[in-house]
């Protein structure tokens, strides 16, 4: 790594440093990321190597900056005796879940902005400061989530919005909140098997008794979605009536048309519908945050199975 581009990285860093610093009226300093970085490195490949090596010596980087690693704070020191010391024991064992909470948050979103800046996926310029008030907001949300698969995503959407600020609203600040990690589990899974209507660019997933069934042996019970429908990541039912306007969804890339599947007779009540559940607004910004690599073949060859039934005769075709 060039030492232009160790001097970008510690631009970056010290954008990050300052403004959770100024959200927080603390100082923070990114003590956990020399593990984050070292895990990193052996994880980027060949290629991307090199440059994350350099991530591992945090102290150059944050020279850089004008910086200095701050280890953990200490715990207190034991209190008085007496109620009034237990009292502030507690206080104080709560201050610092709290400041160890945010900490964790705001270390790792930077190390996931290091790993993109080290891939070469972003530039130190395009890291910027979110809205003060958009950043205590979030700071005083994360301070009692401790599990650490919501931290992640709190992580990845801090991240994000230093990255492009104005990515997530604080509506989907305000349902995060509420997010368990049995939620995050749930969420993580539903957006498996999420679908892309080219025409509005909703996010649905489609419904059938078979695919429920599929859901539900994949630990996606119905139980499950409608915890995420009462927390507010799904809008509601929506029905394509594909017989007479077939439509196109795509699937992590690619494109499906749904239509009439031609057939003689037995046609039921529901022949031709298409029925889905729309992702909410804040569904949508979190469906970014956990969108998986890799399609589920099996899923789409029972899905194309189940709908083309004599129930509802729908072809699921390539345009």
């Amino acid at each position: 790594m060039e030492l232009s581009d160790i001097v970008g990285l510690g631009s970056a860093i010290k954008t990050v440093v300052e403004a959770i610093s100024n959200a927080t009226s603390a100082l923070y300093r990114p003590y956990g990321i020399r593990r984050e970085a070292k895990a990193d490195a052996d994880a980027i490949g060949i290629k991307a190597r090199a440059k994350a090596q350099a991530l591992i010596d945090q102290h150059n980087l944050l020279e850089a900056a004008g910086l200095q690693l701050m280890p953990p704070a200490h715990p207190p020191a034991p209190p008085p005796l007496g109620a009034l010391g237990a009292s502030t024991t507690r206080l104080a064992h709560v201050e610092q879940r709290r400041q160890s909470n945010m900490a964790a948050v705001a270390d790792g979103a930077l190390a996931l902005l290091l790993q993109r800046l080290a891939k070469g996926a972003i530039s130190a310029e395009q890291v910027r400061p979110p809205d003060p008030d958009w950043l205590v907001y979030l700071m005083e949300l994360c301070k009692d989530v401790g599990n650490e698969e919501v931290q992640e995503l709190w992580q990845k959407i801090l991240a994000g919005e230093f990255e492009q600020p104005g990515s997530y609203s604080l509506s989907t600040l305000n349902t995060l909140r509420h997010l368990s990690a049995q939620d995050a589990r749930s969420f993580g899974k539903l957006a498996e098997y999420v679908w892309v209507h080219t025409e509005t660019g909703f996010l649905h997933y489609i419904k059938s008794p078979a695919i429920d069934q599929y859901l539900t042996d994949r630990g996606l019970s119905t139980v499950d979605r409608q915890e995420l429908d009462a927390i507010g990541l799904i809008a509601g039912p929506v029905r394509f009536d594909v017989w007479k306007t077939p439509a196109d969804f795509t699937y992590l890339g690619a494109t499906f048309r749904f239509s009439r599947k031609d057939t003689e007779g037995g046609i039921g009540g529901i022949a031709g519908i298409l029925e889905t559940e729309r992702l909410s607004r804040v569904g949508q910004q979190l469906y970014q945050l956990c969108k998986p690599a890799e399609p589920d073949t099996v899923y789409i060859t029972t899905l194309s199975t189940a709908l083309s039934g004599p129930s509802t005769f729908i072809a699921v075709t390539v345009p």
